[in-house]
């Protein structure tokens, strides 16, 4: 959905005058069977923000480690495992002739909605962390404004490694842990957090060349940028940062999807 002409208008200069996420501090301490993890940060509005709450060692080396065993060669071998059964079964007597052609393949998709299944339990620390935090409205997009600013000011960071393509992806515990992530990662940990934060919303991973946000059931406001799936409407968030984009905004790069929408995929997470 793309806003009328004054609001973007609009919208161009708050994207000129928008200011990059600033996280003001991160301190990771060790303790036993636990890591206490505390953020202050600073958001568009110059409000500052502290959160702090802990995750388990093992929940934390497990995120670390499930991505990282990722192998390009180990999926191709499986895929070719199970074709080969397949035929074997039910070909009748067919023979098939299997090439392995990587010409034009993109990185391995992350199963979207599983990853944040399975991040919602050892990220609720996170959820119950943000919502002590005085002086928020009680009200969804007011929850999801300061959530949607927490992982915006983690830095960014490039994960993508050339030779496993896909194990760049860091679920949340560890994204929180290291201190950075890349836009999918973030959208997945947010997507974890809001599933405790704003039980009731429904939420998409919105997938384009090289970029992916989240996207959330909540009603538009003018100037918002917007997508729809499955009849419903849902609101975009630009969750990687570093600009502390408000909810309903994004960059030119994703407005650019968004308004042609020909290269986009929508992943219901919920």
């Amino acid at each position: 959905m793309r806003p009328g002409g004054a609001v973007v208008a609009a919208l161009i200069s708050l994207w000129a005058n928008a200011v990059d996420a600033q996280q003001l501090d991160f301190k990771r301490v060790s303790r036993s069977g636990d890591e206490l993890l505390s953020y202050r940060w600073k958001d568009s509005a110059k409000h500052d923000y502290t959160v702090a709450f802990t995750l388990t060692r093992d929940v934390i080396k497990e995120a670390e480690a499930s991505f990282h065993e990722f192998s390009m060669d180990a999926m191709w071998r499986t895929l070719e495992a199970d074709l080969r059964d397949e035929v074997e079964k039910f070909g009748n007597g067919a023979r098939i002739d299997l090439k392995r052609n990587i010409d034009g393949e993109h990185r391995v998709i992350v199963d979207f909605a599983a990853a944040a299944s399975a991040m919602q339990n050892p990220l609720r620390a996170v959820a119950k962390a943000l919502g002590d935090v005085p002086d928020t409205a009680n009200d969804d997009r007011a929850k999801i404004a300061l959530a949607l600013g927490f992982f915006q000011e983690i830095p960014y960071a490039v994960l993508e490694d050339k030779q496993r393509r896909g194990g760049d992806f860091l679920p949340g515990p560890a994204l929180l842990a290291q201190n950075r992530g890349d836009c999918d990662s973030k959208a997945v940990a947010l997507a974890a957090v809001l599933k405790n934060f704003t039980r009731f919303r429904k939420l998409v991973v919105v997938t384009m060349p090289g970029h992916a946000i989240l996207a959330v059931d909540l009603p538009s406001q003018e100037g918002d940028w917007t997508v729809r799936s499955g009849g419903r409407q849902y609101v975009a968030l630009e969750v990687s940062g570093p600009v502390m984009a408000p909810i309903g905004r994004v960059g030119n790069i994703t407005s650019k999807y968004l308004r042609d929408a020909r290269e986009i995929e929508i992943w219901p997470l919920n």
